[in-house]
């Protein structure tokens, strides 16, 4: 069993239109890498020029926010899930 990592509709037009996508990475960085490298057009939704996630995009561990843990560097585990989730502005 991997980590399954969920990918929200907004981003599925760069991943093949892949709901989930599973990865081996012992953190959020290494997960995230992954996916980038199945999926190079994600790259450009996901980070920053300066190699950041963008500020709009949260990154949720098992339903955790990943900036109340270890942010890029929280360990991911075997079963874990991880959910990207883009902020959604307007009014």
């Amino acid at each position: 069993m991997q980590t399954t990592v969920n990918i929200p509709t907004a981003l599925r037009q760069y991943s093949e239109n892949n709901a989930t996508v599973e990865v081996d990475a012992t953190d959020i960085t290494g997960a995230l890498d992954q996916i980038i490298e199945k999926h190079p057009q994600l790259k450009q939704q996901l980070f920053a020029g300066d190699g950041e996630i963008r500020r709009y995009i949260n990154v949720f561990l098992n339903n955790q926010d990943i900036r109340y843990l270890e942010q890029e560097n929280t360990t991911v585990k075997v079963g874990d899930s991880i959910t990207l989730v883009p902020a959604i502005a307007g009014g």
